[in-house]
C-alpha cells in the first residue's frame, strides 16, 4: 500500500512539473476519427436537386476522406426543386428495401416548409455507435406540393420518394481504453505510461507504442495529453471520471 501511495504521489508531481511542458508542446495533429459516415450520395436522377452534407457534432462541415467523412454524426440535406410554402417531410429508414416505414426502420422523421424553392433538414439516426456500424439508411421525401392551378410548373416531389442514401461506420477499437501497458487491468504504472507519452517519451518497451498511445487517449481527442494520465490515475483508485469506458471498468470491479 506504501509503495502504491508513494507512486501516485510521484505521478501527482510529475503532473505538476510537466503540464506546462506538455501545453506548450501542443497537439501534434489529431488522429482520423474512427467513426462517421461512408458513401454519402443522392439517387440517381435527384444528383442536381438534393445537397447532402455531412456534419460532425459541432455542426462543422466534414470534407471526404477516400469514401468516408470521418466524425461525421448528421447529414445537412437541402432539396433545391421545392415549391414555396409547401409542406415537406423527411424520412430516414435503416436498411429498408421495401420503401415501408415502420417502428423497427424509422431511424429519423421530420417536418419542414419551404422557403423560396428550397427545403432543408439536418437528419441524424437515433444511436450511432459501434453496433450500428454497417448499417445503411435511405433517405426519403413526400410533401403536399401540386399543380392544382393546372400551370406547367412541376411540383417537384410529391409521393414518398427515395432521394439519397448514406451508410454509418464505427471501428472497433484493439485496444482496452486506460491499460497502457496492455495487462488487462487498469493501474497507476498505466497513469505513469501515459504521461510519459503526453510529452513524446516511451516508458514502457513491452508494447508497441502506438497501441500504448491509443489505450492511453481516453477522452478519445486523438492525442496524448496530462488530463488523460490524470484520468487513468483516478480510475485506478476508483474515481470516476466521466469517460464512459474507464468507469464501466470501475464499476466492473
Amino acid at each position: 500500500m506504501k509503495k502504491r501511495l508513494i507512486q501516485i504521489a510521484l505521478i501527482l508531481g510529475l503532473i505538476t512539473v510537466m503540464c506546462a511542458a506538455a501545453q506548450a508542446t501542443g497537439a501534434t495533429g489529431a488522429e482520423e476519427p474512427t467513426s462517421g459516415f461512408r458513401v454519402v450520395k443522392a439517387e440517381e436522377g435527384y444528383e442536381s436537386d438534393v445537397t447532402l452534407t455531412p456534419v460532425d457534432a459541432k455542426g462543422a462541415n466534414v470534407t471526404l476522406g477516400d469514401t468516408r467523412y470521418p466524425g461525421a454524426v448528421k447529414v445537412d440535406i437541402t432539396y433545391k426543386k421545392a415549391q414555396d410554402g409547401k409542406e415537406y417531410l423527411l424520412c430516414v429508414l435503416a436498411d429498408n428495401a421495401d420503401d415501408t416505414p415502420t417502428a423497427d426502420n424509422m431511424a429519423y422523421i421530420d417536418q419542414q416548409p419551404a422557403e423560396g424553392n428550397s427545403v432543408k433538414f439536418t437528419a441524424f439516426p437515433k444511436a450511432v455507435d459501434e453496433k450500428t456500424s454497417g448499417v445503411k439508411y435511405t433517405v426519403y421525401l413526400s410533401s403536399n406540393a401540386d399543380n392544382a392551378d393546372n400551370s406547367t410548373e412541376d411540383p417537384g416531389i410529391t409521393a414518398f420518394t427515395k432521394v439519397a442514401t448514406f451508410e454509418y461506420y464505427a471501428d472497433v477499437a484493439a485496444v482496452m481504453l486506460g491499460d497502457v501497458n496492455g495487462d488487462e487491468d487498469i493501474t497507476v504504472n498505466d497513469a505513469l505510461d501515459a504521461l510519459f507519452l503526453s510529452v513524446g517519451t516511451v516508458n514502457n518497451a513491452s508494447r508497441p507504442e502506438e497501441e500504448q498511445r491509443e489505450a492511453a487517449d481516453v477522452d478519445q481527442s486523438g492525442d496524448v495529453e496530462v488530463q488523460d494520465a490524470l484520468n487513468i490515475l483516478y480510475c485506478s483508485v476508483g474515481t470516476k471520471t466521466g469517460i464512459k469506458a474507464l468507469d464501466d471498468f470501475i464499476d466492473s470491479k
